[in-house]
């Protein structure tokens, strides 16, 4: 069974806007693969809230849920602001 990623229209339309889209599908295939330590994801502050993030690169994180075989990306972060 293969895992899916789902990612915001919004966000999707950033990660376009900002040139990031040939990372981003990098990412995408290591979360695919359920491959976790690629990408070394982290889960936020407070953690009662679940949400993890990961890098695109040294400046963008990625935030994310992920429920079962699902992952639902909601949120680009401009880590250096």
């Amino acid at each position: 069974m293969e895992k899916e990623v789902y990612i915001d229209s919004k966000v999707l339309k950033e990660i376009k806007k900002k040139w990031l889209l040939k990372q981003y599908e990098k990412v995408e295939k290591y979360l695919k693969d359920w491959n976790f330590n690629q990408i070394t994801l982290r889960l936020r502050e407070p953690k009662k809230d679940k949400i993890y993030y990961f890098k695109i690169n040294k400046q963008f994180r990625l935030w994310c849920k992920i429920n079962w075989n699902k992952i639902f990306i909601f949120y680009l972060d401009n880590h250096q602001n």
